[in-house]
């Protein structure tokens, strides 16, 4: 930049400070100009980076559809509706806190956090909802239709976390993600990123619960952990293309075509699971005799639970 003098003519400026767009605050620059005497100005100017309002207390369609730059979803400003993309830029942590409930308002409304940083983890008694715009269970009637339309599978489309690096590795905690898959998505899409899920339910998805994937330029990543999780009511509960994958002490169950399904190569570690019947999980070398879920044979399911854990 520059600055025009009266007698010395245009001047440079020199800049100071910074502002970082992804965190919330208030910055200083600074902005100095010099004569050829030596005589200088300075101007400081005040910028102030504020959170990104998202919240909507009723339904309208195509507004919530931008890019977060660091935020932090409340109780109090729940229920948060999702229409469009929702993306988290890279290199931001974004929090959702227990009790929240986020609603998606149709079969084009989605997550993307690319290189960033999803935190839901809620309590118990607090669970945080990732659901239907048609859920009125929780919540509450958003679109205000009352009883004309119920949430079903594919609803929405789903959470899709990529990555290149374990520095961004996102963590669900006691969260229900349901009535998601439209376009046959997976109602939790991991790419190129590892993630932690404990103590949730994945349920009641069109097609698959759970997809991880890791492409050929991927890299190695360290493990994905699920833990307590029921996963249960989708075509596949489990579709696993990636690195490490550790699955325990979960309930597995009423997944129509495979509770969980390893590509080739690929190893998932499934012990002490509960597969949706005491005889173990169905698979034609392993476990002929098994009435749960189906398993492909690079899922090593043995021990598993006999009851629900």
């Amino acid at each position: 930049a520059t600055a025009e003098d009266a007698i010395d003519g245009v001047r440079n400026i020199i800049a100071d400070g910074s502002v970082d767009m992804s965190t919330v605050g208030t910055y200083e620059i600074g902005y100095t100009a010099e004569d050829l005497s030596g005589n200088s100005t300075r101007v400081v100017r005040t910028v102030n980076v504020s959170e990104l309002n998202t919240n909507f207390s009723a339904y309208s369609p195509g507004v919530v559809s931008t890019t977060i730059y660091g935020t932090h979803w409340t109780l109090e400003n729940s229920p948060y509706i999702v229409s469009g993309e929702l993306q988290v830029a890279p290199g931001v942590d974004f929090i959702i806190d227990p009790g929240v409930v986020v609603k998606f308002a149709d079969e084009n409304s989605y997550i993307l956090i690319n290189n960033a940083k999803l935190i839901a983890e809620g309590t118990a008694t607090d669970k945080i909802y990732f659901t239907s715009i048609k859920d009125d269970a929780v919540g509450g009637d958003v679109n205000e239709d009352g009883n004309v339309t119920a949430p079903a599978a594919g609803d929405w489309r789903g959470i899709y976390i990529a990555g290149m690096s374990a520095n961004y590795s996102s963590s669900f905690s006691n969260v229900v993600i349901q009535y998601a898959g439209a376009s046959s998505y997976p109602a939790l899409h991991v790419s190129n990123q590892e993630i932690s899920i404990e103590d949730s339910i994945v349920t009641n998805n069109s097609v698959m619960g759970f997809y991880q994937l890791r492409t050929t330029w991927g890299g190695a990543l360290g493990a994905t952990n699920i833990s307590g999780t029921e996963i249960s009511n989708n075509q596949y509960g489990i579709y696993f293309d990636a690195h490490v994958l550790n699955v325990s002490n979960s309930n597995i169950h009423d997944n129509s075509i495979y509770g969980a399904y390893a590509t080739q190569n690929r190893v998932l570690y499934g012990q002490n699971n509960f597969w949706g019947d005491a005889t173990g999980p169905f698979n034609q070398a392993l476990n002929l005799d098994g009435l749960g879920n189906s398993v492909t044979d690079n899922i090593i399911f043995d021990p598993w639970l006999t009851t629900t854990p």
